[in-house]
């Protein structure tokens, strides 16, 4: 994985999904994101977590880190924890 600084703005959906998949349970957390908020809404929400990155100019150590910070943004919308699953990867 890649521990340089990270900014959202260069990372379109396509990849935060192939980041995400890259983890040991990625694929479920991405499935079940997908049902409970559906596909547009999940690309909705990259594009908001995108924009108010931009403007506050938020900088990650690294894709993982940046990754688990979206999944927290969609906690109050996707019961992960009632899933038990994990959201910070």
């Amino acid at each position: 994985m890649n521990n340089t600084a990270v900014y959202p703005k260069t990372i379109e959906f396509k990849q935060l999904v192939q980041i995400l998949r890259q983890t040991s349970y990625g694929c479920l957390l991405d499935s079940f994101i997908r049902v409970e908020i559906g596909q547009d809404s999940m690309m909705a929400a990259w594009d908001a977590f995108r924009d108010i990155a931009i403007y506050f100019h938020e900088e990650y150590e690294g894709e993982r880190q940046m990754v688990s910070q979206f999944l927290m943004t969609l906690e109050d919308e996707v019961p992960f924890i009632d899933m038990g699953l994990n959201p910070w990867i």
